[in-house]
Parts: structure tokens; C-alpha cells; sequence
């Protein structure tokens, strides 16, 4: 039986070798994910159907982390984009980051598919 609390006491170590970041804050609760640089915010996830919140956890862990270890964020931040501008960065700024990660983590391939 997946013991849920397990992995979420390990997300914050995940995340900090993924991102190659050390102190990494993960917050779970709301409908999105995100990072900031520095804390992770993930949704809530359903801790009733272990096997959908494992893959859930891997996912959006692999993914911020991946921001973490490759996006500049105060680049992003002097560029001032419109919301508009900032979902097209996003979009393309996710696949290349996720592709950066793969290639150091292949196992993270999986979890991003």
C-alpha cells in the first residue's frame, strides 16, 4: 500500500536534486501548479487513488523542478510579458525545460508522458 504522506514528506528532496536547488518548499492545495524559483505549489492531489497520485506527485514534481533547474525567472520577470505573452512563454518554455530534464533524468520521460 502507498503510504501517501511518505511521499509527500519526500517531494521537497525531490525537487531540490531535480532542480538542483537546495531549501525547495513544496505546498500542496488549490487547482494549479507552479513555481516561483524557489517553492513549488501543487494542487490538490487524491490521496484516495493511490495510483493516480503517485503519477500525479512524479508529474507535476518533474515538471516545476524542471523550471527550477533551467528557467530564469528574473529574466521572465524584467521582460514584463502581457498574460498573453507569458502563456505562449510558458507553453514553449515547458516542453524545453522538460526536455532538458529528460536528458539528464531519463526516468523522467515517463512521468512528463
Amino acid at each position: 500500500m502507498l503510504d501517501a504522506r511518505a511521499v509527500m514528506r519526500s517531494l521537497p528532496l525531490v525537487a531540490s536534486v531535480l532542480g538542483r536547488k537546495c531549501g525547495v518548499t513544496v505546498t500542496i492545495g488549490g487547482t494549479e501548479a507552479y513555481t516561483d524559483g524557489s517553492v513549488i505549489h501543487l494542487p490538490a492531489l487524491p490521496v484516495d487513488a493511490p495510483d493516480t497520485f503517485l503519477a500525479l506527485a512524479r508529474g507535476y514534481i518533474d515538471q516545476e523542478a524542471a523550471h527550477l533547474r533551467d528557467t530564469d525567472f528574473a529574466a521572465l520577470k524584467a521582460a514584463n510579458l502581457t498574460p498573453l505573452e507569458h502563456h505562449v512563454w510558458n507553453i514553449i518554455e515547458d516542453w524545453r525545460v522538460e526536455n532538458r530534464l529528460v536528458a539528464a533524468f531519463p526516468g523522467c520521460r515517463g512521468n512528463f508522458d
